[in-house]
């Protein structure tokens, strides 16, 4: 394609342009989850590099959502399809780019790339500091006296500027006229997917859960009751007095930390949650009406006993007044939220007798909205002897060719969680430069609470690919210090990622957390040559241990797809 010469003193007009979806309305998981572009004909030529995606994006719900730190904006496109302005041929298509660009950002990022991503690609700063959100503003800091918050943080409106990660869209100079123009499908992913909580499972879990015991053998992780709240009799249990308000108030541990050190930042809960009470015999339910200072409560009559060291939650219970609590609370009980019911929002019962903020905030649903969402088109004017050279080109028998690096996926569902796993990969690319292998359990596939969008180990022992019968590398790749607490890095596994990676065109910048940003790779070749895989079969073998995860595997190939134009034929292959 057209590239300037370095020497050359010609001037390349570069203009911008705006390119509206066809349907210009919000774009949102619950209604419009297609947003359809045309990159029309007369533009003649667009440069990838100058090009991207516009458009303002605001987070929705309780629980304070935010995408996926891994991904950024790109966290909210789950598939990207290319056609001919006819339409009729497929140019480039990648599926689960949200999972896939997830996987190589960690490696290639360092502070300063971060920055950048976190000014135009929406990338959350901190996600476990609400103070520092990127997505939110409000009083976060719980310091002092006399703190008692009865309004959420504010969802803001985030401008976004991000590339689209695909081969087209990041390479060279793009011949709209040799096409008919370009269209553009992208389908973004429901909010369970794309967006995690900023405390992630911290204090989430399922009300199916019966009591303590089973909350504890599950393995959840929860801010627990620390102290008491006063009452007008004994405890347990707790009744309702006549003539008091319907709020119980008691409080909360948050893992330790102290209301002078900013205990918001570990604080899973907001106003309009229906807590769950887990407790010896049986769960507790009411809504948070206000989160507190525990300083600023003890020693009132509504005030919890206890030590003035952490967070209080003013919380109406589900029970009718003069009614004691059904079972009684106690120092240890867990504390959780239904990740369900922040999903679609709740009503308060008879019961519960909040005010209209509260119920406001009830009501919710976590998602978010992308609204003016558009293209900026970098359109680019060529000399006129190379559109004149390029026209006869695409009449000739001849034809034009271009070729850009990109992805297929082929997924496999590993159903066994222990043992040696033989997975067929049935690609038939015949210039492949690497194979990116992310493994992700199902269990949390579509689970806001965790990061479905994360590779785990869960117990690898070792991999090794099968290309043509022949075992690659000639000795399997050990992953058993993965598994370890804390966990530590594998050497040899770290070089074939990062040899894979750079083969996808990926400049490795970042060997930290490895373990936390797991995948398994191979690349086919070296020196920015290829490999003709379409002749043989390729395999990925995965040995588990101890693991206890069924894992839907993501098999990325890398490789070269070339475009043809022949007599106004558009061909890709």
């Amino acid at each position: 394609m057209f590239r300037s010469a370095p020497q050359s003193s010609q001037f390349i007009p570069l203009k911008s342009v705006q390119i509206k979806p066809e349907a210009q309305v919000d774009y949102n998981p619950s209604t419009e989850i297609q947003a359809r572009f045309h990159f029309p004909q007369y533009l003649g030529f667009f440069d990838p590099r100058q090009t991207h995606m516009e458009g303002e994006l605001q987070m929705e719900g309780r629980g304070n959502p935010v995408p996926n730190p891994r991904a950024g904006f790109t966290s909210l496109i789950r598939d990207c399809r290319l056609q001919s302005g006819d339409g009729i041929a497929t140019i480039e298509e990648i599926l689960d780019l949200n999972v896939l660009t997830a996987q190589w950002w960690g490696w290639t990022q360092n502070e300063s790339i971060r920055q950048k991503r976190t000014m135009f690609e929406g990338q959350e700063m901190n996600p476990a500091v609400l103070s520092q959100s990127l997505y939110y503003t409000g009083d976060t800091d719980f310091t002092g006296a006399a703190k008692n918050l009865t309004v959420n943080p504010t969802a803001t409106k985030v401008q976004i500027e991000s590339p689209l990660y695909t081969g087209i869209m990041t390479g060279k100079v793009f011949p709209l006229l040799a096409t008919s123009g370009l269209r553009l499908l992208l389908t973004l992913d429901e909010a369970q997917r794309s967006l995690v909580f900023k405390t992630g499972a911290y204090g989430v879990a399922p009300n199916t859960l019966a009591n303590k015991a089973a909350f504890l053998a599950a393995g959840r992780t929860a801010p627990t009751i620390n102290a008491l709240p006063v009452a007008p009799a004994v405890n347990p249990p707790i009744p309702k007095p006549a003539g008091q308000p319907l709020s119980t108030t008691f409080n909360i541990g948050i893992s330790g930390v102290s209301n002078t050190a900013t205990p918001a930042n570990d604080n899973p809960y907001s106003i309009g949650d229906r807590i769950t009470i887990y407790t010896a015999t049986g769960l507790n339910k009411g809504i948070i009406t206000a989160i507190t200072n525990q300083a600023s409560l003890n020693g009132t009559t509504e005030g919890p006993v206890g030590a003035n060291t952490d967070l209080a939650l003013t919380v109406c219970f589900d029970v009718p007044v003069n009614t004691a609590l059904p079972h009684a609370l106690a120092i240890g009980d867990p504390v959780a939220v239904d990740p369900g019911e922040r999903m679609n929002g709740l009503t308060p019962t008879g019961n519960e007798s909040v005010n209209a903020y509260v119920t406001s905030q009830c009501a919710l649903k976590v998602g978010y909205t992308l609204r003016n969402f558009q293209f900026i088109l970098g359109q680019v004017s060529p000399p006129s002897g190379y559109v004149d050279a390029m026209t006869k080109q695409i009449q000739s028998d001849k034809g034009l060719a271009m070729d850009f690096k990109t992805f297929s996926l082929y997924k496999f569902n590993l159903t066994s969680v222990n043992g040696l796993s033989t997975q067929l990969i049935p690609t038939n690319a015949e210039r492949a430069y690497s194979c990116l292998s992310v493994p992700l359990p199902q269990s949390v596939y579509t689970a806001i609470e965790a990061d479905s969008l994360a590779g785990v180990t869960d117990g690898a022992q070792n991999y090794q690919y099968v290309l043509g019968g022949n075992l690659i590398p000639d000795r399997p790749i050990q992953l058993t210090r993965y598994n370890e607490t804390p966990f530590r890095t594998e050497a040899l596994h770290v070089l074939e990622a990062e040899k894979a990676l750079v083969n996808c065109g990926y400049a490795v910048r970042n060997l930290q957390d490895i373990g936390n940003r797991f995948l398994i790779a191979r690349g086919f070749s070296r020196y920015n040559q290829v490999a003709d895989l379409h002749d043989r079969s390729l395999s990925l073998r995965v040995l588990y241990q101890n693991a206890t995860e069924q894992k839907l595997f993501n098999h990325y190939i890398c490789h070269l797809r070339r475009m043809t134009v022949r007599q106004g034929q558009v061909r890709a292959f």
